[in-house]
């Protein structure tokens, strides 16, 4: 098991903040982090105040230090560390800065990715749950839309695109003996057995595995055809 140590970097470093995405819990930020040697594109999540929320926030760091992968090597979002809000005093995590997710990758592209591609991205998502599970995490809100892309550019000029597991808000360790089995996510993605009263567990994100194989495959989100409410449950 990998963990690493979770830093400290003041706000300061922070500049041209803009929003590009809101979430149940949380606001996104692309900002310039700039630390005196280099400016790098970051996304800085700052999560809404509560009490629950609070607790999200601290899972995601728990999972992200336990499963550092700040240089991308197991499909994992890079993490670089905390900040605050010198206005708000809400505390802010610092991500590596993706540029898009899978769903709408699929969306817009569909006709034109390849079956070699489909089981590239298929084969470096199953290698980073298989990483998060190795762990002893489960991830509990696995979807497309959780599933980054970062297109790093080669001295060659070819475009190397990245697919990374993101958003460990609702993670938890795999032996948790805590009651937090409350019902988040999108739910085509969530397995059946969790509305029957069935608790989160690594079974679970692989049936959401399941259920992104479907996507990836034909290009429409699991059940489509059908309203996302009770009757869908």
């Amino acid at each position: 098991m990998v963990k690493c140590l979770i830093e400290w970097i003041p706000y300061s470093q922070f500049k041209d903040l803009r929003k590009i995405g809101e979430g149940g819990f949380s606001i996104i930020y692309k900002a310039t982090w700039s630390d005196g040697i280099r400016n790098t594109d970051v996304a800085l999540k700052k999560l809404f105040s509560s009490q629950k929320i609070e607790k999200n926030f601290l899972n995601e760091i728990k999972s992200l230090s336990q499963c550092d992968d700040r240089f991308n090597k197991h499909e994992i979002i890079g993490f670089h560390g905390i900040t605050q809000d010198p206005v708000t005093k809400k505390y802010i995590l610092i991500m590596k800065y993706a540029n898009g997710n899978l769903h709408n990758y699929l969306q817009n592209n569909f006709i034109n990715i390849t079956w070699e591609e489909k089981s590239h991205i298929l084969a470096k998502i199953i290698c980073g749950l298989e990483y998060i599970h190795l762990n002893h995490i489960i991830h509990r809100d696995f979807h497309s839309g959780n599933i980054l892309s970062l297109d790093k550019s080669q001295p060659d000029g070819y475009i190397d695109r990245l697919w990374l597991i993101g958003d460990f808000g609702l993670s938890q360790p795999a032996n948790s003996t805590s009651p937090n089995n409350e019902i988040y996510g999108v739910i085509p993605y969530i397995a059946p057995e969790i509305f029957k009263g069935a608790a989160f567990s690594q079974k679970s994100d692989v049936y959401s595995l399941g259920m992104i194989m479907w996507e990836l495959t034909t290009g429409c989100k699991p059940f489509a055809n059908v309203e996302h409410n009770v009757n869908l449950i």
